[in-house]
């Protein structure tokens, strides 16, 4: 059986609210978020998802901690410009929630490999 390419490689952003990073220093790297407070996202009842990360060859999955865990994207989004903390977002394109909102991007991002059928 042959794998079918469906969607294009997708983007992940670490995005917060300004409020946020006013209090809290931006991380400089991406473990340096296991001193935030971020939101979570549940995937399926028994699993969390692991923020990832690439450079070059190297990859690291990195288990935030947080006030919230929500299984909406939305939700997620519209905490994260509340102020609660920074998420890890899709960003797709065009991305117009991300670019028209108030965020304060994390400068690191992820590319994630599209999905397969």
């Amino acid at each position: 059986m042959a794998a079918v390419r469906v969607s294009r490689d997708l983007r992940a952003a670490i995005v917060g609210s300004p409020a946020y990073f006013e209090s809290h220093p931006k991380p400089a790297s991406p473990r340096e978020l296991l001193s935030h407070r971020c939101i979570n996202f549940r995937h399926r009842p028994d699993e969390v998802y692991r923020w990832e990360f690439d450079k070059g060859k190297r990859s690291l999955a990195i288990a935030v901690n947080g006030p919230l865990i929500v299984d909406d994207a939305e939700l997620s989004l519209r905490a994260a410009l509340d102020g609660v903390g920074p998420v890890s977002v899709m960003i797709r394109t065009p991305r117009p929630r991300v670019d028209s909102a108030p965020f304060a991007l994390v400068p690191y991002s992820v590319t994630c490999s599209g999905s397969n059928s």
